[in-house]
């Protein structure tokens, strides 16, 4: 976790680094976190890790527009199936 917190050239990069770290373990159950040696209180996981994490992976989407596959396994009715 070290090694990966530390990653970066630049102080930008290794900020960057450390969000992402942050959101991604803060998503992990807490049996992995006790595995890895992470502690991290709660409030801190649920009011900053959670949803940072969501907006990290969500902006993607918001760059690319919707896809099209969402769209259409929306639009397909509950159960159909295609032949």
């Amino acid at each position: 976790m070290r090694f990966l917190r530390a990653f970066g050239r630049t102080p930008q990069e290794r900020l960057a680094v450390r969000l992402l770290t942050s959101a991604s373990t803060g998503l992990l159950p807490d049996w992995a976190r006790t595995e890895l040696g992470i502690r991290r209180p709660a409030p801190v996981r649920v009011c900053w890790d959670r949803p940072l994490a969501t907006a990290l992976g969500r902006t993607p989407e918001w760059g690319l527009g919707p896809s099209r596959i969402q769209a259409a396994a929306r639009e397909r009715p509950a159960g159909a199936r295609q032949e």
